[in-house]
């Protein structure tokens, strides 16, 4: 919380996204977009730039907190 007295921002140190998707693949794994309507809405706004920007391999599509019609945009979308 950014809001606590005793809260530290360590994202400075934190890798990159191309640093962490390039060590998945490194190591054999895959890398999907997890749940992406529950971080926010701009997430799934910018659906098509992310997947353009980033050597993802899929984006999960069924998650419990996404209604039928987000499932079938996801199911939908290439």
């Amino acid at each position: 919380n950014p809001k606590s007295e005793i809260y530290i921002d360590q994202s400075a140190i934190y890798p990159s996204i191309e640093k962490v998707l390039e060590i998945i693949h490194e190591c054999g794994g895959v890398a999907f977009l997890a749940h992406l309507y529950v971080y926010s809405e701009s997430v799934a706004e910018n659906l098509d730039n992310i997947v353009e920007k980033y050597d993802l391999d899929g984006i999960e599509t069924y998650y419990t907190l996404f209604s039928h019609e987000q499932i079938e945009y996801l199911k939908e979308y290439k």
